[in-house]
């Protein structure tokens, strides 16, 4: 931070940090209206510069923090601050979990839904160095990432919050890639498998190319196909396992509906606690995918096509329903098909609070909801996943999750 910015400030203004926005930034007040500051914390007197004035909220940078947050660490990568990609790694990892907390409580809140129902936010076992896919941009050989404000390319040497397995696919790569525009790197965590993409023949000095690779979650191993979707944090995975096998195991569970199951990470996890389990995928690789990982479990069927057109096939009463829909949500047919359906719970997973909010206000008032657990799959930046559990009126309510 520098007392001289490098641009004309429209003011320049000391004021109290009052809190932080969903997109990691303190919120401050000027000329009446939000003032939004990148890199400060709840609590902190600031010297900021104000940049821009739009309609509704004003943007600055920090010049000096003038009355530091006791929440306040010293950022461990050199690129913070420019990359963008992190939001909070200036934040102690308490000050972080109360922060996503506080966003899927503001999105309750903001769909008229009671924001006391969120629990305190799971911590990810890894606080660096967990994530199992990257993807990098190249520009003229140089591997990196997009700056978002400006948007200009970044080269970088590694990336903290990178498994090791991808910063050294990252070391290899540099000189050795020009032509390319993108690099896609994916690791097994616990396999030691890596699936790099495009295939770069001999010139990456690494295998590429690779249609896919397996990694394990909750015990189970699964085959992952480039264009299929797995979370990017796989220790912090098996929480979600561990949350919706609670869930299952509160009531009844004859049929299990995984509604959006990918490559079938939540049917494996709780294949053993239900008679019968259905899975529901539209993308036709991550389809593939489960037929393998899910073909040694007699219990588990599988079905292709959108879950707004086979909820209302299923001949079976639903005891649990799981949805894991894209950030978006659930399409407003997949509501209506669930709302007609009547299963007696729910689990909902979502990694957009916004998104998940509006689907439960929407199921509210058929399903009441018991809790709504954060859990924090993407340390050092601003997002969040969160569990939901819902029921029919009729059913006893879900107990809330235990300590990892």
């Amino acid at each position: 931070m520098s007392d001289t910015p490098p641009f004309d400030p429209l003011a320049v203004v000391e004021a109290r940090v009052e809190g932080l926005a969903d997109h990691g930034d303190g919120v401050l007040t000027w000329e009446d209206r939000p003032l939004m500051v990148a890199g400060v914390l709840p609590g902190e007197r600031v010297r900021v510069a104000v940049r821009k004035r739009y309609r509704h909220i004003s943007v600055g940078s920090c010049l000096a923090v003038l009355e530091p947050s006791p929440g306040r660490v010293e950022p461990p990568c050199p690129y913070y601050g420019r990359c963008g990609g992190c939001q909070l790694q200036h934040a102690a990892p308490a000050v972080q979990l109360a922060a996503k907390k506080a966003r899927v409580e503001r999105a309750l809140a903001a769909a008229d839904l009671d924001p006391n129902l969120v629990r305190p936010t799971i911590a990810s076992p890894d606080a660096f160095g967990y994530r199992n896919h990257a993807r990098f941009t190249v520009v003229d050989g140089a591997v990196g990432f997009m700056r978002r404000r400006p948007k200009v390319h970044l080269p970088i040497e590694a990336c903290r919050l990178m498994a090791p397995a991808i910063n050294e696919v990252l070391h290899h790569a540099r000189g050795r890639v020009d032509g390319a525009t993108q690099l896609n790197v994916r690791v097994g965590i616990r396999t030691g498998e890596r699936m790099i993409q495009p295939d770069f023949g001999d010139a990456l000095d690494l295998p590429s190319g690779q249609p896919h690779l397996h990694e394990v979650v909750f015990g189970h191993r699964f085959r992952i196909s480039a264009p299929a979707f797995f979370q990017v944090n796989t220790k912090a995975a098996d929480h979600l396992c561990r949350i919706v096998r609670g869930v299952v195991s509160a009531g009844p569970s004859g049929c299990v509906v995984d509604a959006y199951a990918g490559v079938g990470t939540f049917a494996a996890a709780v294949a053993d606690l239900a008679e019968r389990v259905v899975a529901i995928e539209t993308s036709g690789p991550a389809m593939e995918d489960a037929a393998q990982n899910l073909a040694h479990l007699a219990r588990v069927e599988r079905l292709c096509g959108a879950a707004e057109d086979l909820l209302g096939t299923l001949a079976h009463p639903i005891d649990v329903l799981f949805l894991d829909p894209p950030r978006r949500g659930c399409h407003r047919r997949a509501l209506h098909a669930i709302e007609r359906a009547r299963p007696a719970r729910i689990v909902y997973v979502s990694c957009d609070p916004s998104s998940l909010a509006r689907d439960l206000a929407r199921l509210a008032p058929s399903f009441p909801i018991d809790w709504v657990q954060p859990v924090d799959l993407f340390p050092q930046t601003h997002h969040v996943e969160a569990v939901a559990a819902l029921r029919r009126p009729d059913v006893a309510p879900a107990p809330p999750p235990g300590p990892p």
